[in-house]
C-alpha cells in the first residue's frame, strides 16, 4: 500500500509542477505580449513612434523574462522570439505592423505550447 502512496504522492507533485510552471510561463509571456499588443494598436493609430517606443519595452521585457522562458521552453521557440524583437528596429509602416502581429501571435504561442493538458502530462 505504500507504494500506491509514494505513486500518488509523485503524481501530485507532476501537477503541481505543471500548474505552476503553466503560471510562470503565462505571467512571463503576458509581461511582453502586452506591450506588444499596445504597439501594434498605436502603429494602427498612425502613432510609429509611441509603437516604436512600446516595440523597444516589449524587447526590455523579453530580457528581462528570457533566462527563465528558456529553461521551462523549449530553445528553438524562445529563440525565434529574441531575433524576431531584435528585427522590428529595422522595419517602418506595414512591415512594422505585419511583424508586431507575428511576433504577439508567437509569444501568446509560447504560453499555450505547455498548457497543463492531459496530452502535454503523459
Amino acid at each position: 500500500m505504500k507504494y500506491f502512496y509514494i505513486g500518488v504522492l509523485i503524481l501530485c507533485l507532476l501537477v503541481a509542477g505543471c500548474l505552476l510552471t503553466a503560471w510562470e510561463i503565462g505571467r512571463r509571456t503576458e509581461a511582453v505580449a502586452q506591450p506588444l499588443a499596445l504597439a501594434l494598436e498605436a502603429l494602427r493609430a498612425g502613432d510609429e513612434a509611441g509603437s516604436r517606443a512600446q516595440a523597444r519595452f516589449a524587447a526590455a521585457e523579453w530580457d528581462r523574462h528570457q533566462g527563465v522562458l528558456a529553461a521551462l521552453i523549449s530553445h528553438d521557440h524562445t529563440n525565434g522570439v529574441g531575433e524576431a524583437l531584435a528585427g522590428l528596429s529595422w522595419s517602418q509602416g506595414p512591415e512594422l505592423g505585419r511583424r508586431l502581429e507575428e511576433l504577439l501571435r508567437r509569444v501568446r504561442e509560447l504560453a499555450e505550447m505547455d498548457r497543463v493538458v492531459w496530452r502535454n502530462l503523459f
